[in-house]
């Protein structure tokens, strides 16, 4: 994992503080834009990029990452996979 880090200009504390997403050009986004990028991928669509950039959205999405990353312990999937399941890690 530290040789992707270092390879996209990230360190370890950079991944565990906000979701990052790489544009094709080698641009990084994180928090609220970065999930533009997830969902422009998972979407196949790159409308919500451009819907994102928009200074009263991007704004809107800064503050709502930021609530969610405050309490994304609240959230499931907080604990690791093999952390929560550790009789089922591994057993591909």
């Amino acid at each position: 994992m530290a040789q992707q880090e270092a390879r996209y200009g990230l360190e370890g504390v950079d991944c565990g503080k906000s979701a990052w997403g790489l544009t094709e050009d080698g641009h990084r986004e994180s928090g609220g834009q970065a999930a533009t990028l997830i969902a422009s991928a998972l979407l196949q669509q790159r409308w919500t990029v451009t819907v994102g950039r928009l200074p009263g959205i991007r704004h809107a999405l800064a503050f709502g990452y930021r609530i969610i990353a405050i309490n994304r312990h609240h959230f499931p999937g907080d604990t690791p996979w093999c952390e929560a399941n550790p009789g089922r890690c591994g057993t591909d």
